[in-house]
């Protein structure tokens, strides 16, 4: 299983409360466009996901950055230590989601749509 994580404020657009995707969509296209998606997906699976995704939300270009776990994870820390976080979302397994945490690098959003969701 895999989590996926944020890394900035791309998701919340720099604040954390909740919004709509649709309000988070609106926001993020003023802001550029770009979401940096540092992920382990196998490249059958970006794919259909990646293209599915930027169809949904027309305006955000996915910049995929494909690399192993632990790899995504120094990468991730770096940036943090050295003050600029480039990356925006981070798909990586369970077991790597307490080094980014550890490193106090997760934002903690609630999307009104994920109330469906048990």
């Amino acid at each position: 299983m895999a989590a996926v994580i944020t890394l900035s404020g791309w998701v919340g657009c720099g604040r954390a409360e909740a919004q709509s995707l649709d309000e988070l969509h609106k926001a993020a296209v003023k802001e550029g466009g770009a979401l940096n998606f540092y992920a382990t997906l196998a490249q059958i699976n970006a794919g259909i996901i990646l293209p599915s995704f930027e169809k949904r939300f027309p305006g955000i270009k996915i910049n995929h950055v494909d690399a192993t776990s632990d790899k995504l994870v120094a990468r991730a820390v770096s940036e943090a230590r050295g003050g600029k976080t480039l990356g925006d979302v981070l798909q990586v397994p369970l077991e790597n989601v307490i080094q980014v945490h550890d490193q106090g690098l997760l934002l903690d959003v609630s999307l009104p749509e994920a109330a469906a969701y048990p």
